[in-house]
């Protein structure tokens, strides 16, 4: 049996840290908004082209070049690199006494996240008799990379949700999809520390309003909805701006009506 310890001791330690609670579904959007795209229901669709097909899961390494969309389950945000089961194996057989140190610190401090720990630790790692520190830092640097991004993304993939599912809501209302919905904020120069706090008037806007959605919460990315009447699609999406070394990155979920219906869609997408 392989050992994992080392994997298991850095997942619990981080837990707390990154765990990202899924908010409840949203009520219903509000039947009597009259902002909405009239559409009429027709005897037989047309089916516009699908998107793309899933993927094979595959190491990020050999993905498909940035622009091409994947689904986020099967990808990660560009710039990471999953740790190979060789590199799992080698972080879990030769790392212990290293996932111990880091531990052994967040049971000792107070005020900051494990997380923070975590990365503070690892910018200056202790010298550990028998252990590649440097190897086993890079390593662990990774896997904390990811589990963060994850965490993150998990902010985006539950919004554009509950977007597809008020779209879903209002076109059964009232068999109209809601119109398009200006992005929030307004410019990615408005996040401060790669977040936004938004205001209730941020979410005035007639096809924000129909489709119920607004996020009290502070933000981490920008989301914005585009409606194709002639189509009969709409794509939701969500923005993360740049910083340091990491690119931006787009996330999206698209939905159409077929056969005079509009059913709820959960394939978040990245490009």
């Amino acid at each position: 049996m392989r050992p994992v310890r080392p994997l298991l001791a850095l997942g619990l330690l981080l837990g707390s840290a990154c765990a990202v609670t899924p908010a409840p579904a949203p009520a219903p959007a509000p039947v009597s908004t009259p902002a909405v795209v009239a559409i009429p229901r027709p005897s037989a669709a047309p089916s516009p082209s699908e998107p793309p097909p899933a993927l094979e899961s595959a190491p990020a390494a050999s993905a498909p070049p940035r622009g091409e969309p994947v689904r986020v389950a099967d990808s990660l945000p560009d710039g990471l690199v999953a740790l190979t089961m060789a590199e799992r194996d080698e972080l879990a057989a030769r790392c212990k006494p290293l996932t111990d140190a880091i531990a052994a610190v967040a049971t000792k401090s107070r005020g900051k996240s494990p997380l923070d720990l975590a990365l503070e630790v690892l910018a200056s790692p202790p010298a550990l008799p028998g252990v590649d520190v440097p190897r086993c830092s890079e390593l662990m640097l990774r896997e904390l990379e990811i589990y963060r991004a994850r965490a993150i993304e998990g902010e985006a993939i539950m919004n554009l949700k509950r977007i597809s599912f008020g779209m879903a809501a209002a076109f059964t209302a009232g068999e109209a999809l809601c119109p398009s919905a200006p992005p929030v904020p307004a410019a990615p120069g408005e996040f401060r520390d790669e977040k936004y706090s938004s205001k209730p008037e941020d979410w005035k806007a007639p096809g924000w309003r129909c489709l119920g959605f607004d996020q009290p919460m502070t933000q981490r990315y920008q989301y914005e909805v585009l409606v194709d009447a002639k189509a009969r699609t709409y794509e939701a999406i969500a923005r993360r701006p740049g910083a340091g070394r990491r690119p931006p990155s787009e996330l999206f979920l698209r939905g159409r009506i077929e056969n005079g219906d509009l059913q709820p869609n959960s394939d978040v997408l990245r490009r």
